[in-house]
């Protein structure tokens, strides 16, 4: 019985060491990779991440959580489960216990209040003439005929904003208005092929809470228009005098 004691305590001891081990290679880890705060490292490059072994992954996310005092997202589940949405291609936000958020953009993963989170509003049918002024998160939007081209270009996210889209390319098809999704695209007038929105919003500087809350103009799933930016090639009014469709977006009073 004492030879067994004795070789589960040293089987503990080495299990002890191994576990200080990995402990020490993902806090160095964790030091290379997260951005951010030095004392909080906010952010993590998920690239990074998955390029270590599985179990280093599991210690290097675990104390990134720690290390924002979110305890309550750290074990094992939510850390297994976090690790799954990280194999997700785009961006991502994913609850996790303890009323956090977990938000993947641009390839960092960060974490947030669920008080801070912005509520994403849904999509909506645009009729022209509107009969009224739609409300659509914090933006006003209008939309009448018109004739010719208009621009009002304030910088993506800032309002007023207007533009003139071309009715006859519109014709018939459904307006509606939206925030971003993964894998839209605009091919912007005055520029050759297209942009990814998620590109056009890094470069435009437009700051990351407020990327959900941008309301793109759609026509039959096609972004004809950013507000504050470009519209699209195939929506763009032809000629001074052709037939147009004003859009219109303010801040909600």
């Amino acid at each position: 019985m004492s030879g067994i004691r004795a070789r589960l305590c040293q089987s503990a001891e080495t299990l002890r060491e191994d576990d200080e081990l990995l402990e020490n290679l993902a806090a160095r880890q964790l030091a290379g990779h997260a951005t951010g705060n030095s004392v909080t490292n906010k952010r993590l490059p998920i690239d990074e991440l998955r390029h270590h072994p599985l179990a280093l992954q599991r210690r290097i996310l675990r104390q990134w959580l720690f290390r924002q005092s979110h305890d309550q997202a750290a074990g094992l589940e939510s850390v297994q489960a976090l690790l799954a949405w990280c194999q997700t291609p785009g961006d991502w936000k994913k609850s996790l216990p303890g009323g956090m958020f977990a938000i993947c953009r641009d390839g960092e993963l960060s974490l947030r209040s669920s008080n801070d989170v912005c509520v994403i509003p849904p999509a909506m049918r645009i009729t022209v003439p509107t009969s009224q002024t739609l409300r659509w998160g914090n933006a006003e939007i209008s939309a009448i005929r018109s004739r010719g081209i208009f621009s009002l270009e304030n910088g993506i996210g800032n309002y007023p904003a207007a533009c003139t889209v071309s009715e006859i390319a519109i014709a018939n098809r459904e307006l509606q208005v939206r925030a971003r999704r993964p894998g839209d695209r605009i091919a912007p007038t005055g520029m050759k092929g297209s942009k990814k929105i998620q590109d056009l919003f890094v470069d435009e500087k437009v700051r990351e809470e407020n990327r959900d809350l941008i309301p793109l103009l759609i026509c039959d799933g096609e972004v004809a228009w950013v507000p504050g930016y470009r519209v699209a090639r195939r929506f763009a009014v032809p000629s001074p005098d052709a037939p147009s469709i004003k859009i219109t977006v303010r801040s909600a009073r």
